[in-house]
């Protein structure tokens, strides 16, 4: 009876090897905090003379609880600039200037992980603040804000503490006159406690 009780007790601690799961001082609870760097498609119609997004670098961080996702992003993209030209008001001349560009996200995304081993597939959507930052022959103008909503997808993978992964959005600019929905595309790299 006690050799069957011993047999008993090594099998199942000897189990517990086989089906040991990665043990997380949080339970249900994943923090990720990344960086972010990609590109974006101009979201003006009639395609101004520079992309007012473009590269972009930034980061994210947030919290998931059984699979809900939730957490805050920022991006900066560098712009562009181009030389244009006008006729004076006098009459007759022309001059030219330099118009340059850049633009500000910051926001909340929400969303739902769905977990196949390493791989997590996240379908997200962020709200925030967008500024455009422009400036004339190095004279700023007068900063445009507005709200930007951005549904997309986001893929990670998994490699312990780490994750690499890349997210593609549609960026949408609803008060913005003459607005049209641009593409975003990002690659990111970051931990997950």
């Amino acid at each position: 009876m006690k050799g069957a009780i011993a047999l008993l007790a090594a099998a199942a601690g000897a189990s517990t090897f086989v089906v040991a799961r990665p043990a997380s001082a949080l339970g249900p609870l994943d923090i990720e905090v990344g960086a972010r760097v990609g590109g974006a498609s101009g979201p003006i119609k009639d395609d101004p003379p520079t992309n007012i997004l473009g590269l972009g670098v930034g980061g994210r961080a947030g919290l998931s609880v059984f699979g809900i996702y939730g957490g805050v992003s920022g991006m900066y993209y560098f712009g562009g600039s181009a030389t244009e030209s006008a006729v004076t008001p006098t009459g007759g001349g022309s001059s030219s200037f330099k118009l340059t560009t850049s633009s500000w996200l910051y926001g909340f995304d929400g969303g739902y992980s769905f977990k196949f081993l390493f791989l997590t597939l996240r379908p997200v959507v962020g709200v925030g603040n967008y500024t455009i930052h422009s400036t004339v022959s190095g004279q700023a103008i007068q900063d445009v804000h507005n709200l930007y909503v951005e549904p997309g997808l986001m893929v990670l993978l998994g490699i312990g503490l780490w994750f690499v992964g890349a997210d593609a959005d549609v960026f949408l600019t609803p008060g913005l006159t003459d607005s049209k929905a641009a593409f975003m595309a990002n690659g990111q790299v970051g931990v997950k406690f």
